[in-house]
């Protein structure tokens, strides 16, 4: 799925209102068949299942934006969808609606009532489509409340249940976005001491496509014959001056942590057990 590109926001200055998505924006109301939505905490990642009912529901998918939430029945079209755009820090909210030319969505959270600017788009489900604030007060109602009224002329009104797929859109899309712990293709070398051969040569390289998916290789090159290599994840830990880096190995061994020096080496630590660090900087 290509990603969201975020163009500048139509300022209305309109009571109530806010600024209409920019002409880009993604249809999000194709055929219901993802995950199903929970109904409990939104943290919780429901896994997809075949569903035996055409009742209506809340589908979650995931989404390089931040994730979606969609209503409808399964197999068919979308009827509303609740869109994380994570770049332009908004909602993108989406209402099935061919044939109208209504310039507003409204929706009604627990009897509060909030119109948000919207266009007709087309290029898949014919549809309305309005943005919102990560901050809205509407959205910040949805959060707690059990119903959803979702409105415009020229459609159905519909009343949507509340569950924990919309709240986990929601709470995902405003949580920080975590900093990318290295940079793609960075590479670092050094040399271990060795008890028992000439020494060891060290070859740590990263690979990243974003701040969830950052991966190493670590290469023991014994220089009497001989490679050891581990793989695994890397993750960020701490703060300013005390962050660290902890590799992650796949096959289960225990995490390798090391910092960073104020020339840019990284401080691998020594397999001599004493608590000591060997350098390893940057090379091609």
């Amino acid at each position: 799925m290509r990603r969201l590109i975020v163009a500048s926001l139509l300022l209305l200055a309109a009571c109530g209102e806010t600024s209409a998505p920019s002409d880009s924006a993604e249809d999000s109301l194709g055929a219901a068949d993802a995950a199903p939505g929970d109904s409990g905490n939104a943290a919780d990642a429901p896994a997809p299942v075949a569903l035996q009912t055409r009742e209506p529901t809340w589908f979650y998918r995931d989404d390089p934006g931040g994730g979606l939430a969609l209503y409808g029945e399964a197999g068919g079209q979308g009827q509303f969808a609740i869109r994380c755009d994570r770049r332009g820090r908004r909602l993108l909210l989406q209402r099935a609606a061919g044939g109208t030319d209504a310039a507003e969505l409204t929706l009604t959270v627990d009897g509060s009532e909030t119109r948000y600017a919207a266009r007709a788009r087309g290029g898949g489900t014919p549809r309305l489509e309005a943005a919102a604030a990560l901050d809205d007060d509407a959205i910040d109602r949805l959060l707690g409340a059990g119903t959803l009224a979702v409105d415009a002329t020229g459609t159905q009104p519909l009343q949507l249940p509340v569950n924990g797929t919309v709240r986990r859109v929601i709470e995902s899309c405003r949580a920080p976005v975590r900093q990318a712990a290295v940079a793609d293709g960075a590479r670092f070398q050094g040399s271990l001491p060795c008890a028992d051969c000439a020494g060891v040569d060290l070859v740590l390289s990263f690979t990243a496509r974003g701040p969830e998916t950052e991966r190493y290789r670590l290469e023991r090159r014994r220089r009497d014959g001989g490679t050891d290599l581990t793989e695994g994840s890397v993750e960020l830990i701490g703060e300013g001056d005390a962050q660290s880096y902890q590799l992650t190995p796949d096959n289960g061994d225990a995490p390798i942590m090391m910092t960073r020096g104020a020339d840019g080496a990284l401080l691998f630590p020594s397999d001599t057990g004493d608590g000591g660090t060997v350098r390893l900087t940057p090379g091609s």
